[in-house]
């Protein structure tokens, strides 16, 4: 599927957080400020404050705060926000002159609350279409761009990938592309800080283009420095769509070929997954359909180095618009393991796939039908969870009397499971636009524990999920919103943190 201005906190806080920031006596002489002047916090996190003191020989501080503790002593000190949300105060205060202090204003939001929010863009249309972390709690988030985010565009929409700090703050960003189209569909990050990129090209971004739309996937450096490209297909139309790592560091691509890129070729469209070392050589490529059509939108490893592919299949007769979800598994060596389809005589389609630790498969999408409840009305968005064994544990199944969509999945340390996408309707009670992107989490029992409609703009999808070590949740997307630099777009690109 090509298919906003950070957010505001309330303005009494952002006068407090303004003045407390570099708050003095009356007159010239020492002055003290602390960094950062204002913060937002999940319950119980923790957060650096640094105070400087100037125009005294004696730059010590004394630490004071409204909720929460303060931990250390000197210049820098660690704040343990308190669980219950609202708004609270980190004074650091001159021990030269205790007249001269400056605080920071710390507003706790609530589980799932925004700590931030970023719609980034230029003047043309871009989409952040998957989000990732890194061991750092680095955010890097891929997409297209019909601008230029970083340099020139080369040519029609560009592909590109972004790196963020856990603040939000930019690190770098990478903009790549040829004459025709290129875009990029999934990322993923390996335990060294290295960055993998899946999409589809146009052109020849490695060697010659088999033939139409091939598919490729790139890998870059900690600093965004490219390591290398491998760009693949056939002579007809060829996608990745989705891109992740095992523990080993090799890289697992799924999408879809209208061509063969094995012996194994089955019908009119074939979903495959491929597997590099982390080198870029090729493992294996397993390609699989039949009569119908045969599409994968997600890719998943456990620990075992089991790889999971999810999709959905289409009637090859158009007179026929059935679709049907599957989960099929391969073993570590590419070797079939099981295949799973979900069909309820209406459409149904896997978007997206998450594995926890102890192997069990979380897969998402949109179904038509009655998966595990009545349908809502038009499209519904589902989450399932099987076992490692494919025995399913519980789906849930929710929507609006709207259209609903589920794109990505995401869990947790603890078995939390994240689903993100986007509404017509109102799924959380606030929805202030025609298409509101949503997040949902749920407890390891399949219990909702809260969903969250971000406010970005009136027009919003989340088209990627990720959580980071604290359970702080990514997500990215796009959105009508006003740029953080303070521009317009037709359409921005967007990624935000939620609170656990």
């Amino acid at each position: 599927m090509r298919d906003p201005r950070p957010v505001k906190l309330p303005l009494a806080l952002l006068l407090v957080g303004g003045l407390l920031g570099a708050c003095q006596g009356s007159g010239p002489g020492v002055v003290v400020t602390v960094a950062p002047a204002e913060v937002a916090l999940p319950p119980g996190a923790d957060q650096t404050f640094t105070a400087q003191v100037t125009g005294a020989a004696d730059t010590a501080v004394s630490w004071s705060v409204t909720g929460g503790t303060v931990e250390g002593v000197g210049g820098t000190v660690t704040y343990h926000a308190p669980v219950a949300p609202g708004s609270y105060e980190v004074k650091a205060t001159s021990v030269a002159d205790p007249t001269r202090q400056a605080a920071a204003a710390v507003t706790v939001v609530t589980p799932g609350g925004t700590l931030w929010l970023r719609p980034f863009g230029t003047d043309s249309t871009e989409a952040a279409l998957a989000v990732a972390v890194d061991l750092d709690g680095n955010v890097i988030a891929v997409g297209y761009t019909e601008g230029a985010l970083e340099g020139e565009n080369a040519g029609e929409s560009d592909a590109y990938v972004q790196k963020r700090a856990a603040d939000g703050d930019v690190l770098w960003t990478r903009q790549f592309g040829t004459s025709a189209n290129e875009g990029a569909y999934g990322v993923a990050a390996d335990a060294a800080g290295n960055v993998l990129v899946a999409g589809t090209t146009d052109g020849a971004l490695a060697g010659a283009n088999a033939g139409g739309e091939d598919a490729f996937v790139r890998k870059y450096g900690p600093d965004g420095g490219v390591l290398w490209t491998r760009q693949f297909g056939t002579a007809d139309a060829d996608a990745a769509r989705a891109v992740t790592l095992d523990a080993a560091g090799n890289v697992l691509v799924a999408g879809y070929t209208f061509g063969s890129l094995t012996d194994d070729a089955g019908g009119l469209v074939d979903a495959f997954v491929r597997k590099y070392d982390p080198n870029g050589d090729i493992v294996w490529t397993r390609q699989f359909g039949g009569v119908d059509r045969y599409y994968a939108n997600g890719v998943a490893a456990d620990a075992a180095g089991n790889v999971i592919v999810v999709g959905y299949t289409e009637p090859s007769n158009t007179d026929v618009s059935t679709a049907n979800a599957f989960i099929r598994k391969y073993d570590q060596n590419g070797d079939f393991v099981s295949f799973i389809e979900l069909d309820t005589g209406a459409d149904e389609k896997g978007l997206g796939v998450a594995v926890e630790a102890a192997g069990s498969v979380l897969v998402v999408g949109i179904t038509e039908g009655a998966l595990a409840s009545d349908n809502a009305g038009g499209l519904d968005a589902f989450v399932s969870k099987y076992t490692a064994g494919g025995d399913e544990v519980w789906t849930r199944q929710f929507g609006t009397n709207s259209d609903d969509y589920a794109l990505a999945a995401a869990v947790d340390a603890a078995g939390n499971v994240l689903v993100a996408g986007y509404t017509f309707g109102n799924l959380a009670g606030d929805a202030d636009g025609a298409v509101h992107a949503f997040v949902r989490k749920y407890g390891p029992d399949g219990m909702v524990a809260w969903t969250r409609q971000p406010a970005a703009g009136t027009f919003s999808a989340a088209a990627g999920v990720a959580v980071d070590s604290a359970r702080n949740v990514l997500f990215s997307g796009f959105s009508d919103a006003t740029l953080e630099d303070g521009g317009s777009a037709s359409g921005s690109a967007l990624v935000g943190k939620l609170a656990p």
